[in-house]
């Protein structure tokens, strides 16, 4: 498991359209290939990203996390490297494409810089922007 110590806040920015998964890791899997990388069996989580979760350094967090299937998103729908690039010019920490898109999620230092930035990435690019934080309690029931 990767426990943060710390409140992370981010802001999500979910796409007005879809991407296909299978089509990004096919992309992936091309863009891999033409650049001459033999993707590695998945294995652990990198331990600077561990250690930076677990420290509660975001700054530190914002240096390591990154996603692999970001480039072959970026491929499918090329205007999610515009939002990326507004929102490290806005003041986010780091930047990603979610999983294999169309979301894209922003690093804040804070959950008040987290709704600043999804705020002006709503007024500057009219997206819509979640300030969300974690980590949250599950569900739990309640007797």
């Amino acid at each position: 498991p990767a426990l943060a110590r710390k409140e992370l806040n981010w802001v999500l920015v979910p796409a007005s359209f879809g991407l296909s998964t299978p089509k990004v890791y096919a992309v992936a899997d091309k863009l891999r290939e033409r650049a001459g990388i033999v993707a590695a069996e998945p294995g652990e989580v990198d331990p600077a990203v561990l250690q930076a979760m677990n420290s509660g350094d975001v700054h530190a967090l914002a240096r390591v996390v990154s996603n692999d299937l970001q480039p072959a998103a970026i491929e499918q729908a090329p205007e999610l490297a515009d939002i990326l690039d507004l929102g490290l010019a806005e003041g986010a920490l780091a930047g990603l494409v979610s999983g294999s898109g169309p979301t894209v999620a922003f690093l804040s230092a804070g959950r008040r810089d987290a709704e600043e930035l999804a705020q002006r990435l709503s007024d500057v690019a009219g997206v819509v922007a979640l300030p969300v934080h974690g980590p949250v309690h599950g569900a739990r029931i309640m007797a």
